[in-house]
């Protein structure tokens, strides 16, 4: 808009006027004018003016702005040089999509005079032809009219009003908007030779109308991309800037040569490249010097190959569009080559590259040295079948997908990378061994032997769990925020993850690693047959800090969890056990237990929902240990787990009085009992659910008060489990009110009365409550 209206100069600088433009905004922000806001739906950046900065501005501007909004009408000035007309509040739109108009606004319109000096007009909001019909004679004297910005119902309405009643000798900007997505443009478009943009929207698929060669000025054509492809003879339109696909056709007014004289060219893209049979004709493109290209993409069709392209014919092909020198963007998609061409490998001129996207080339079998791009920042291999070896720069983004040949990628400044690298995506590289960012430094292959993740249980001691294993983790890919790697079985990974916070995390398993999930706030470790440990060699709880929710499932060889590194799950709220049938209490590390008192130092402080199930190995003994480190727990789920024999829902005096975790001195049954269940005494106040499920082996031991002893207890499930409640002493007692309860398997002398407040969809034993007689008492 600031260019169709003269006000950028480029001063003879040789900057283009848009890089300058962009120059008076950074200093119009600087300087308190304008407001940056980040991103918005449509745009890259957003900037909004202050309401008093804009006051300000409206006031200095009288003379030259007038706003025409809603129903009122105030005298525009002879001097008035930009002019917006809001009808918003005048016009509304009825179920068949027309402008239902206002009399009084349009009546107030025809007063307006005086437009000579007009060089911006702006109609926002609803319209129809009636509308445009108040300006048979307003706008005719508006000569000098600059820009153009038109919203209406249809791309007709638009067309009745640029055809007639505007002036086309000097408008360099258009925007017009249409609720319609695929409407032809208006024919009279193609008469504004001057006209240096045309925006219909990004989303928008219009039909272009014919002729569209003739705006020779034309620099920025927003639409859809494919729209740009339909436009025949482009090559007479030299100062556009973008042609995102060009589909070269073996038609006149198609061919590559259309591309010759294009050199103000900033983004192209050159799709059907299968069209084009030889170098000269390649070379006709003269992409060599179009020194303004900073975006280039290569595109052959998938079936290419089986319309009898050969590989040479493709490599000749490709050796012909020698990019000029300053391209920063190049991608390459369905080459069927076996070699890099020239310009990108032996004399590599491109060295200003600073992304590279390679696609679909399947045959290609040696890649450039991309050490000898020094900007290189963003690097995307997918389905190249040939590849064995990868050497990497320092990178910002690496992706690397369906690559099944690839067995060795090194990094050429590993340092660097792992500290620009903020997106790393590996797929379906099957045979990928080696990935230097994943190595540790200074470490041998037979160190590697001898420390594999499956350390024996000595070392994880909770004096030297974590001081190698912080440090490295402090320098290793600290920038990462996207981790993604799926399909390499046979890489390792010998670094904790997620190797930062924040860090998104998507990965497999491993040769040395389990399945890892972090999205967000929650955190899943998966299928896992080897995984014995659970501690900071595969967590780096350091950077865990943000999770609430943690699921295990599916390591039945896992005995471990570090205590040391839960403890710095701070919010940790949830976490669920599945199918982890080993974690005995017996690998808790000797001399920790003794030392830890769970009430000053609780390795769960917030957890409030545990849930463990379908965990056969699992006994009593481990829970027991477990649940003094939880004194904010609030629901507790057990199923399927028949190696839990007994549960007391009472604690021995001695372990009130101490609150340590799992010491001779506190728990003298749990060195004889193996198996079972005891619930400590902070459990008893904070609990409110309490489900019990496929515990088949499972009795009640303890106190008399049964279940009252949960003073909290809100909903009580308890099924599967037939010895639970016959082992019960014969007058068993129900918590004092618990609105939610399920109960199989009923004892024969039931003591607890139903409370009148339980919900009607609880039953006992298979009844329902309202069944049971009203004089049970406890």
């Amino acid at each position: 808009m600031w260019i169709s209206q003269g006000f950028v100069h480029g001063n003879h600088t040789g900057k283009k006027l848009e890089d300058i433009g962009k120059a008076y905004l950074a200093d119009l922000v600087n300087s308190g004018f304008f407001q940056h806001v980040g991103r918005h739906r449509l745009y890259s950046n957003s900037f909004v003016m202050h309401d008093l900065m804009h006051d300000l501005a409206r006031e200095v501007s009288r003379a030259d702005f007038a706003t025409i909004d809603g129903t009122e009408c105030k005298e525009i000035l002879p001097t008035t040089r930009h002019l917006s007309v809001v009808t918003h509040f005048a016009y509304s739109i009825d179920q068949h999509g027309n402008a239902i108009s206002c009399e009084n606004f349009k009546r107030k319109l025809l007063l307006v005079t005086s437009l000579k000096k007009l060089r911006s007009l702006v109609l926002i909001g609803n319209s129809g032809p009636t509308f445009f019909k108040c300006f048979q004679n307003m706008f005719k004297e508006a000569a000098s009219l600059r820009l153009l910005q038109i919203s209406a119902t249809t791309y007709a309405d638009i067309g009745c009003f640029i055809s007639y009643l505007v002036s086309c000798t000097h408008i360099r900007y258009i925007k017009l908007n249409s609720y319609g997505m695929r409407c032809e443009l208006p024919q009279a478009l193609s008469n504004f030779f001057h006209l240096q943009v045309l925006d219909v929207n990004t989303y928008a698929d219009p039909t272009l109308p014919t002729g569209m060669n003739n705006l020779v000025h034309l620099q920025h054509l927003v639409a859809k991309e494919d729209v740009h492809s339909t436009i025949d003879r482009i090559g007479k339109m030299t100062s556009l800037q973008e042609l995102p696909i060009f589909r070269v056709q073996n038609a006149c007014g198609f061919d590559i040569k259309q591309l010759k004289f294009m050199n103000q060219l900033v983004k192209l893209g050159i799709y059907q490249l299968e069209n084009v049979k030889s170098k000269r004709d390649a070379s006709e493109a003269r992409l060599i010097d179009k020194g303004h290209l900073e975006a280039l993409c290569f595109l052959w069709d998938s079936d290419s190959t089986s319309l009898g392209i050969s590989a040479e014919t493709a490599t000749e092909v490709l050796e012909g569009l020698k990019p000029h020198q300053n391209l920063k963007h190049l991608q390459i998609i369905g080459y069927s080559g076996y070699i890099s061409p020239s310009w990108f490998s032996t004399g590599l001129s491109v060295t200003s590259l600073q992304l590279l996207h390679l696609e679909n080339c399947k045959e290609w079998r040696v890649l450039p040295s991309l050490e000898k791009l020094p900007f290189l920042k963003k690097l995307k291999l997918i389905n190249i079948c040939h590849v064995k070896e990868l050497g990497i720069p320092c990178l910002e983004e690496l992706v690397l997908t369906d690559l099944p040949s690839l067995e060795k990628c090194v990094a050429t400044f590993k340092r660097e990378l792992d500290f620009h690298l903020r997106v790393l995506i590996i797929e379906n590289c099957y045979e990928l061994k080696v990935f230097t960012p994943f190595e540790l430094q200074n470490l041998c292959s037979s160190e590697v032997e001898q420390r594999p993740w499956r350390l024996s249980l000595e070392d994880t001691s909770a004096g030297n769990e974590f001081s190698s294993a912080e440090a490295a983790q402090k320098k290793w890919l600290s920038g990462l925020r996207v981790l993604k790697i799926h399909g390499c079985p046979r890489l390792m990974l010998l670094h904790p993850l997620p190797p930062a916070e924040n860090t998104q995390v998507s990965v497999q398993p491993l040769l040395t690693y389990p399945a890892l999930e972090k999205n967000s706030n929650d955190l899943s470790v998966m299928s896992s047959k080897e995984l014995r440990v659970l501690d900071a060699k595969i967590l780096a709880f350091q950077n865990l800090t943000d999770v609430t929710s943690l699921h295990i499932g599916h390591c039945p060889n896992l005995v471990f969890l570090s205590f040391e590194g839960f403890r710095q799950l701070l919010n940790l709220r949830k976490m669920v056990i599945v199918s982890c049938g080993n974690l005995v209490s017996s690998c808790i590390v000797p001399g920790v237990s003794e030392t830890w008192n769970a009430t000053n130092y609780p390795a769960f402080p917030r957890l409030g929902h545990l849930k463990i199930e379908s965990c056969g190995g699992i006994a009593g003994k481990w829970l027991t240990e477990m649940l003094p480190h939880m004194q904010s727990l609030e629901e507790l789920d057990i199923e399927d787990c028949p190696q839990m024999k007994s549960i007391s829902i009472h604690r021995p005096r001695q372990e009130v009085e101490t609150g340590r975790l799992a010491s001779q001195a506190v728990l003298p049954r749990l060195a004889q009992d193996e198996f079972g269940l005891y619930i400590p005494l902070n459990i008893l106040s904070t609990l409110e659910k309490l489900h019990i499920r496929r515990c088949p082996g499972m009795q009640l031991y303890g106190s008399k008060e049964g279940y009252g002893g949960f003073t909290s207890l809100t909903e009580l499930v308890i099924t599967g489990c037939p010895m639970l409640l016959s082992s019960a002493d014969e007058r068993f007692s129900l918590p004092p009110s618990v609105p939610d309860l399920h109960i199989e398997f009923l004892p024969r002398s039931f003591a607890g009365a139903p409370d009148p407040q339980l919900s009607a969809a609880g039953c006992i034993g298979g009844h329902a409550i309202s069944e049971f007689p009203s004089n049970l008492v406890n």
